[in-house]
């Protein structure tokens, strides 16, 4: 996940994600997604199977349901959602990653969407896990200028990384998944604008903070440097640009073959 360009796309899988199984709020205040282990919001919980079932069942009628307006409201199975309509062509994709290394295989769903530009592009919109065997949303996002990646730690484990960038401000949420699908805060990076401009250079240099339990303490950009190599992110604009994202490629289908 190259964060520091978003593609809106996010915007319509999540919101299709409510329809499958509705959501709930975050337990980590300091979270930028929607956390929906916490309290289920699932009228009948589901198997992988039947989730793929629903997301294609909707993807099958078009979206016809949702009306002709940029952001169309709609319900279905009495879970309240909203569609970004300009994004209309772009195809659902899902892939299995096991996350967190427990032999339990994460259902991933994002959209495909080919650009007017030609180029493509997948965007992550919400991860699930198993718990007793049927499908736990863990994690989910809202689009633009939100993203979800699955990036590899120096010491070759897997992490999710929620990350928000915009106008010189920007967090980076780490995570794992633990027992019950529940997340697991393991960092939290900040930039609060930059505080130097070398016009001359054309360099920023920003304000970098580590969140401690809540409180933000200011790092040096060395330090966040060294925690963007730890996770595997590329970070907001680190000075450093040899710094880059080891994001985990996904075998990605297409839920309409």
């Amino acid at each position: 996940m190259k964060w520091r360009v978003f593609c809106a796309v996010a915007v319509m899988f999540i919101a299709m994600s409510l329809s499958a199984c509705g959501s709930s709020g975050s337990e980590n205040s300091s979270a930028l997604i929607s956390d929906t282990s916490s309290s289920v919001g699932m009228e009948r919980k589901m198997t992988y199977a039947e989730l793929l079932a629903k997301y294609k069942e909707i993807e099958d009628n078009n979206y016809a349901n949702l009306g002709g307006d940029e952001f169309a409201w709609a319900t279905i199975e009495g879970h309240n959602f909203t569609f970004d309509s300009r994004f209309s062509d772009t195809k659902l994709v899902y892939s299995y990653c096991d996350i967190n290394n427990d032999g339990v295989l994460e259902l991933i769903m994002g959209g495909k969407t080919v650009f007017d530009s030609g180029n493509t592009g997948i965007e992550i919109a919400i991860i699930y896990t198993l718990v007793d065997g049927l499908a736990i949303p863990v994690v989910s996002t809202y689009g633009y200028p939100e993203g979800i990646g699955v990036i590899e730690c120096s010491d070759k484990t897997l992490v999710i990384e929620v990350a928000r960038g915009r106008q010189d401000h920007a967090r980076e949420v780490f995570y794992t998944i633990g027992s019950g699908g529940k997340l697991v805060t393991l960092d939290i990076l900040c930039t609060n604008g930059f505080y130097r401009y070398d016009e001359e250079e054309g360099i920023a240099y920003y304000n970098r903070t580590k969140d401690y339990e809540g409180t933000e303490t200011s790092i040096t950009e060395e330090e966040y440097q060294n925690l963007l190599r730890k996770y595997g992110s590329c970070g907001y604009f680190p000075l450093d640009k040899s710094i880059e994202q080891r994001e985990v490629k996904l075998d990605w289908k297409l839920l309409s073959e």
